[in-house]
């Protein structure tokens, strides 16, 4: 029988941020258990069985091959943080951006990649959105960002845009100019739903960020004639960005932006989308 791709579950009763932790040290895991049960696909012949009424034909001896060596998994330390901004009492950590991130620079700098969630907008302009709170950074947020030793940041979320389309061309611009990549966003919907594409210890990793948050969504997300961000509720893009980063990577990544403020229990939105991924 040919086994189809096993799923890890985790143990139970896990918060999100534990269950990105497991998540991110079971990838090696994962990719050695998909090679093992690739070795294991193939089932043994049948035994012939023996003319009615006389002993079976002992078998003919078979010559002895020397084993192959067992495959060995490749191996990756991911990291991946969540909500960063610069405002209010944060912004003064920028005053020197090699330090900003203190000592959670040493656990990002550790991984072989790191991504976390840059939730504002990184400009000076533009007009604030109708909403109640708006986070915005100077261009040196992406050099902090950077010394910390992160990879990628996802500006899939709702601050991206809290001073409008203004603010988030400024946003990916300052980005260009630091050389920061930067996922879930674009001057459309085919930049916005783009996986970033990254080989990592030898894996191939498309990692893609969306968010499923509601407010404002509607005039935020990225289509075909306007920039803005990934939605998770755009299903038909969400699950074709899956389905094509399937195609070019060994291990797709969907960075999320969901849940309930002050929860950390996942909701029956979250279960569901997580399900469609």
């Amino acid at each position: 029988m040919e086994r189809g791709p096993q799923r890890l579950a985790p143990p139970a009763g896990l918060s999100y941020p534990q269950l990105v932790s497991w998540s991110a040290t079971r990838l090696a895991g994962a990719l050695g258990t998909g090679l093992l049960l690739a070795a294991c696909s193939s089932p043994a012949p049948p035994a012939s069985p023996g003319t009615s009424g006389a002993p079976s034909a002992p078998p003919s001896p078979v010559p002895a091959t020397p084993a192959s060596p067992s495959p060995v998994a490749a191996q990756a330390v991911l990291a991946f943080a969540g909500d960063v901004h610069f405002t209010g009492r944060t912004l003064r950590l920028l005053r020197d951006p090699q330090t900003a991130f203190g000592p959670f620079a040493r656990v990002l700098s550790a991984a072989d990649f790191a991504m976390v969630n840059l939730e504002t907008a990184v400009t000076s302009r533009g007009k604030p959105e109708p909403k109640t709170y708006h986070f915005r950074a100077p261009p040196t947020a992406y050099a902090a960002i950077q010394a910390a030793g992160v990879d990628l940041v996802s500006v899939a979320n709702n601050h991206t845009l809290d001073y409008g389309q203004v603010g988030l061309a400024d946003t990916l611009e300052s980005a260009r100019k630091a050389g920061m990549p930067v996922v879930g966003a674009g001057r459309n919907a085919a930049e916005a739903y783009r996986p970033y594409l990254v080989t990592v210890a030898g894996i191939r990793l498309a990692i893609l960020a969306f968010s499923q948050v509601h407010a404002l969504s509607s005039t935020w997300r990225a289509t075909d004639s306007r920039p803005g961000i990934a939605v998770a509720f755009d299903t038909a893009r969400t699950t074709a960005a899956v389905r094509a980063a399937q195609k070019q990577a060994d291990v797709v990544i969907v960075f999320m932006h969901w849940g309930i403020e002050g929860s950390s229990c996942p909701s029956g939105e979250m279960k569901t989308f997580a399900a469609k991924m």
